[in-house]
């Protein structure tokens, strides 16, 4: 994930803006493996460089930079639901079909607070067997609202 911050501009006591980026890995909840890196703008190109020859899962925001990559199927993307939580979170609380959603999210997060208490192995087939059916049902059930509107 890029994290903005504030960059003092050599030699003209002002700042401006310019992004951290955070790359974590590992097996564990708490992940060993921490990369920073430190760019001036928020480019694609920035996560080309930063992702060059990586090929397992990532894990991250919706920035189309990960998507690019990800479309060449460079690695495995998975999009972070937490982002996609704030959307349908931001809607009308008293529409139906958007607390359908959160509660379906929310079951997702309940089921992963448990997989991470297992082994790696463990954790896939929790999130096999009881993830992506819900995920599959709220993928059907966004596209026939998004074409049907029902």
């Amino acid at each position: 994930d890029e994290t903005p911050i504030k960059m003092l501009v050599p030699g003209k006591g002002e700042t401006q803006k310019a992004y951290m980026w955070v790359l974590c890995g590992g097996l564990t909840k708490d992940p060993p493996y921490r990369v920073y890196d430190f760019y001036e703008n928020r480019k694609h190109s920035n996560v080309i460089t930063l992702l060059n020859g990586y090929a397992g899962v990532l894990h991250s925001d919706k920035y189309g930079g990960y998507e690019a990559l990800a479309n060449k199927k460079q690695f495995t993307w998975c999009p972070c639901w937490g982002h996609t939580r704030r959307k349908f979170f931001d809607a009308d609380p008293k529409d139906e079909f958007r607390n359908w959603v959160l509660k379906k999210i929310h079951h997702l997060f309940l089921i992963e607070e448990v997989a991470w208490s297992q082994s790696p192995e463990k954790r896939l087939e929790i999130r096999k067997e009881k993830k992506e059916p819900i995920i599959d049902e709220m993928i059907t059930t966004i596209k026939e609202k998004l074409i049907h509107g029902k």
